[in-house]
């Protein structure tokens, strides 16, 4: 009973090694090639065909392994089938990383395949040799002339160095000036701002770069070469930041204030300062988010939390997004201008106008000599007297009053004559001083003098002279002024008794 217990194991282990052998023989594979050497190339292509030579259709799915950091392969199609005695077809790209002057590779492409109706799958493994010699050319393009064994890597590098250096100085003296000459004979600044901002960034840039494409040249590790790339694209994405703020400010900005300078409005003069701050934030945050994204970090997750981030600051900053669309309505309307003199109703002080900011308005008290700062929103809801509207004139009015017993025709005379006298009253028509016998009052015949002042900033001066004046010519002419009296009246009452 033993025995024939261990004759049947081992018929079912021979079964199970050599049917699956047998089925797997069904499969033919035919490489190309396995090997190859890359020396100015940066891509090699290989071919697998499957030959099917089973009576059912096989299906088969690829897989990469041993990809060194910096290399791509492409192995296409990922997925396929085979019908029973036809033949198919994998191709297999592999490219090498532009700056990797020596390398080799063995990249191994697993094929694993099954055929309809069974449930085991079949693995077959193709192994592919890479190596990469470049050649030590100056530039990329030219052989190293000097002899054995100076034509070296080291000498090659130090020659291609020279060689950039070389281009930089001929890009300054030699083409910066040409530049410079044509854009003097144009009529715009544009082109003159736009060569000072590039003329130094390309420069640099060449010369950077003229080292950094020397250095592959070197027998460095692979690594160190990753490095050194990792960092000449972290400088490229900090350089073109730096050009992009340079355009934006000195070119963008600039134009922008000289155009605000010119319109009447002052919409402007506000909107530009914000859009200044904006574009700082955006132009250094898409920096930040390339250098990022150099690190592999999803940006898409930062862009996100920026904008919860932001809808959460809108709301915190309520009071500031309306005090600063309260001053862009404000300027909108032209309510005022900066160095208008104004008065807020309700309030008998003069203001002058000193600066809309995005936030508040400053306005400078003419009484007190003080710097109020008065938020957007307060102003936007308050009803403003703008003083020097439609233009500086200012009209002001003077209450005299004399005794009953003045003559009316002459106190009218000496009241138009001292208004005309005074060198800041206007005295032409529609602006002509007026005189009017406007009360009979309590104690005295009350007279108003209207006059039109030059400039509204001339008002008190004028209503203090014209009042001295009015003084010493009643004085003169013995017009009395008269002031508030009672007089009281008394009457004894006797009581005569009769004796």
């Amino acid at each position: 009973m033993h025995r024939k217990f261990l004759v049947a194991l081992t018929l079912f282990l021979v079964i199970s090694l050599v049917v699956p052998a047998s089925q797997a023989q069904e499969v033919s594979f035919e490489v190309s090639g396995n090997k190859a050497t890359l020396r100015t190339e940066k891509v090699v292509t290989f071919t697998i065909k499957l030959y099917n030579l089973n009576t059912t259709r096989l299906v088969f799915s690829t897989d990469v392994k041993n990809v060194p950091e910096g290399w791509k392969v492409d192995v296409s199609p990922m997925m396929g089938f085979v019908d029973p005695y036809t033949n198919g077809t994998i191709k297999v790209k592999i490219e090498v990383p532009e700056y990797l002057p020596k390398g080799e590779a063995n990249i191994t492409v697993i094929i694993k395949y099954i055929f309809y109706g069974q449930e085991k799958f079949y693995e077959h493994r193709e192994y592919f040799n890479i190596l990469v010699i470049r050649p030590y050319k100056i530039l990329g393009i030219f052989d190293n002339p000097l002899p054995p064994p100076y034509n070296n890597e080291y000498t090659t590098f130090l020659l291609t160095v020279l060689c950039w250096v070389g281009i930089g100085f001929f890009v300054i003296y030699v083409v910066g000036p040409i530049v410079l000459l044509l854009t003097k004979k144009t009529k715009t600044q544009v082109d003159d701002i736009l060569y000072n901002i590039l003329k130094t960034p390309i420069i640099v840039y060449l010369v950077v770069y003229g080292v950094v494409s020397s250095a592959m040249i070197l027998p460095l590790p692979t690594v160190w070469i990753e490095y050194i790339y990792l960092v000449f694209k972290i400088f490229t994405i900090i350089l073109f930041t730096y050009v992009a703020y340079r355009i934006f400010k000195d070119l963008l900005i600039y134009y922008g204030k000289k155009y605000a300078q010119k319109t009447k409005t002052n919409v402007d003069d506000v909107l530009i300062p914000i859009v200044e701050k904006i574009g700082d934030i955006v132009i250094i945050a898409a920096g930040a988010i390339g250098i990022l994204s150099i690190f592999g970090i999803d940006v898409a997750y930062f862009i996100a939390g920026m904008g919860v981030l932001g809808i959460v600051l809108g709301l915190a900053a309520q009071d500031t997004l309306g005090n600063l669309f309260a001053g862009i309505f404000l300027l909108a309307d032209n309510a005022f201008l900066v160095g208008d003199y104004i008065m807020l109703a309700g309030d008998n002080t003069v203001y002058q106008v000193v600066k809309v900011g995005a936030r508040s308005t400053k306005l400078y008290n003419l009484f007190e000599h003080t710097l109020e700062i008065v938020p957007n929103r307060y102003l936007a809801d308050s009803r403003i007297i703008n003083m020097v509207r439609p233009d500086m004139k200012y009209k002001i009015s003077i209450d005299v009053g004399v005794s009953y017993g003045s003559d009316v025709k002459k106190v009218m005379d000496i009241l138009y004559e001292v208004a005309m006298e005074h060198p800041n009253v206007l005295k032409e028509e529609p602006h002509e001083p007026v005189v009017r016998f406007v009360n009979f009052g309590e104690s005295s015949l009350d007279f108003k003098l209207i006059v039109w002042v030059d400039n509204m900033m001339n008002q008190w001066k004028v209503g203090s002279e014209l009042r001295q004046r009015i003084l010493e010519r009643f004085r003169e002419e013995g017009i009395e002024i008269p002031f508030p009296q009672m007089d009281v009246h008394i009457k004894e009452m006797v009581d005569r008794e009769e004796n």
